[in-house]
């Protein structure tokens, strides 16, 4: 007898091992998406709101920021921390603010690019952290806003902690502030 090889004549164990094949096909393109995808989103997973505001102030751009307390006039970034960005909007004083206060943030559209203004407090050399920043400010008593609760407290910066602040008023008395739950620290000129 001769054996042929025509696809039409073959039985149902064949038609199954063709769908079997053809499912597998089908699996290992869906996993080759699902890989392909899956490396695109751990890039994207390892930018930060610390890298964006870089880049933005690394263009000049005007950016608007909105915390959970309100939006921020538009304003350009003085200096990119770890966990907190500077930013002074025209004719004001520097704001610190915590990156964990910061619910949006984004470019101010048709606005024109401009250089970050001398006496802002940048800072070379690695990222600090806000305390860090802080500390460097008391070093030489700046004057500065600290929010505590409701209540902004306005004085010079005396000494910094691992987790408060020690302000002293105008009137000469000391107070303790937590920078735990600091919405912002407002740097006087």
């Amino acid at each position: 007898m001769d054996e042929t090889t025509d696809d039409s004549a073959d039985g149902p164990t064949d038609q199954a091992l063709r769908d079997l094949l053809a499912a597998e096909q089908h699996r290992q393109r869906v996993e080759e998406r699902r890989r392909r995808h899956g490396q695109r989103q751990r890039a994207d997973e390892t930018v930060s709101l610390a890298d964006i505001l870089g880049a933005l102030a690394a263009h000049g751009a005007l950016v608007s920021l909105e915390l959970a307390s309100g939006p921020v006039p538009p304003s350009t970034i003085c200096e990119v921390g770890r966990d907190y960005v500077a930013v002074r909007a025209d004719g004001e004083a520097v704001r610190l603010l915590p990156m964990a206060a910061i619910a949006a943030a984004s470019p101010v559209a048709d606005a024109p690019a401009t250089p970050p203004r001398s006496g802002a407090p940048v800072h070379r050399g690695p990222p600090l952290h806000l305390a860090e920043r802080l500390r460097e400010l008391a070093a030489r008593h700046a004057r500065v806003q600290l929010a505590a609760g409701p209540r902004s407290l306005t004085g010079r910066l005396r000494r910094v902690g691992l987790d408060v602040a020690v302000l002293e008023l105008d009137d000469g008395t000391d107070v303790f502030v937590s920078l735990a739950p600091l919405p912002e620290a407002v740097v006087h000129p």
